[in-house]
């Protein structure tokens, strides 16, 4: 009781921990009102992977961050490999 009085006294002035970190059983309360499991609060979404890096050819470097950047650099390099052959 004196803790939670405590929290209480420090929650009046934004100070208490229960305020900045969910607890196990809110965040059962927001999956449960969502419709998921708490696992899923935690999953990254499609929109999250995303390719990222640089690729090189040649020495030169190309910053790629999407499947098509990577799509296109690939077909430039085939591109130049066509026309080195011939």
């Amino acid at each position: 009781m004196g803790g939670n009085l405590f929290c209480m006294w420090r929650r009046v002035f934004g100070q208490c921990r229960e305020e900045i970190l969910p607890t196990l059983y809110r965040l059962a309360e927001v999956a449960k009102i969502l419709g998921v499991e708490v696992a899923e609060l935690f999953k990254t979404t499609p929109a999250e992977k995303r390719v990222s890096g640089y690729l090189e050819y040649e020495g030169r470097i190309v910053k790629v961050d999407s499947l098509d950047a990577v799509k296109q650099f690939v077909a430039d390099v085939e591109a130049v490999s066509e026309n080195s052959a011939e």
